[in-house]
């Protein structure tokens, strides 16, 4: 006889009618699909009720966006019989479900918050939030497709090359890329006129032996994992969210320190000034791209994560 908090669980996320099935190859649903049926398999003894998120929105009359319960970045697992729930989240600005009307989620109920984007008071200053107590966990890439073709490439023996300026392709949709783009130091490239497909964005970000990566929304971004993944290094500014396993500056990681993020100025020059530093250290590249791609195995694909959600949770805390 099952108890009252026996190990049934609702598996709420985005994936799709059929959860044998990949929904997308967007790497965030991917990942949730992945620990699904890893963790179907590794733990027989729990019983996982799948329920489509998409679908719930449909029919749910109070969603107000990402932010709102059965949000496209969320895996929510819950009890059925204690209510209890843990929150798997890639979404760019998590105190949301905390301080916005109407998310519907029961806070009361949220045993465990797992995250490691979001965790900043907002993309201007990027502090940390103080009051947020979140597990760290790790992020992802932007596409399954973009998972695929880095490890393709692992194999090409096409060369890298450190170019005389740093590239950054972005959408300049911030005043500090809007900086950066008029700053001659850089090689900066507006997506809006010059968007590449995905394989040939991979390609470029591949033999590029440093790749630049700037604040997202949430601090981190998908960028930050696919130059990881490219096995290059990463530069960019040092940062303030937590991960599972920490990216260590110097080590995982190329970082330049920042006391104020609306000195632009100082942050460019900083910038550029490590890039020059590291570009002629081939034996430092090297060594510091190495531990950056180890870590992303672990913390930065899909697979990785999937299998890190497997080790971070103890769905005893649920019952």
């Amino acid at each position: 006889m099952r108890t009252k908090s026996a190990l049934d669980f609702h598996f709420i996320f985005d994936n799709g009618p059929d959860i044998n099935i990949p929904g997308t190859n967007w790497c965030p649903v991917n990942t949730f699909y992945k620990f699904y049926h890893l963790l179907k398999k590794e733990r027989p003894d729990i019983n996982l009720i799948y329920i489509n998120a998409a679908e719930q929105r449909t029919n749910f009359k109070g969603y107000e966006g990402p932010a709102s319960l059965y949000g496209p970045f969320y895996l929510m697992i819950r009890n059925i019989h204690t209510g209890k729930y843990f929150l798997i989240s890639y979404w760019d600005t998590i105190k949301d479900i905390f301080n916005s009307k109407g998310t519907h989620f029961d806070l009361n109920c949220l045993e465990e918050l797992i995250t490691s984007i979001g965790i900043v008071t907002n993309d201007v200053q990027f502090k940390k939030l103080p009051w947020l107590n979140y597990t760290p966990f790790g992020y992802v890439s932007y596409l399954t497709e973009c998972e695929d073709i880095l490890e393709k490439l692992q194999s090409s023996g096409i060369e890298k090359i450190v170019p005389e300026k740093p590239r950054f392709r972005n959408f300049p949709n911030d005043p500090f890329r809007q900086f950066l783009m008029e700053d001659k130091r850089f090689d900066c490239i507006d997506k809006r006129y010059n968007l590449l497909h995905i394989p040939e964005y991979m390609h470029e970000l591949y033999t590029h032996k440093i790749g630049l990566s700037v604040n997202g929304h949430g601090e981190i971004c998908h960028r930050d994992m696919e130059i990881l993944g490219a096995g290059n290094v990463l530069l960019r500014t040092k940062f303030v969210v937590e991960f599972h396993e920490p990216l260590i500056p110097d080590y995982h990681y190329v970082a330049v320190e920042v006391d104020d993020f609306l000195d632009y100025q100082t942050i460019a020059n900083k910038l550029i000034e490590k890039y020059n530093e590291i570009k002629d250290k081939p034996d430092f590249l090297n060594f510091v791209a190495k531990n950056g791609r180890e870590w992303y195995l672990k913390n930065g694909c899909t697979d990785g994560n999937a299998k890190l959600l497997l080790k971070l949770l103890d769905f005893n805390k649920l019952t």
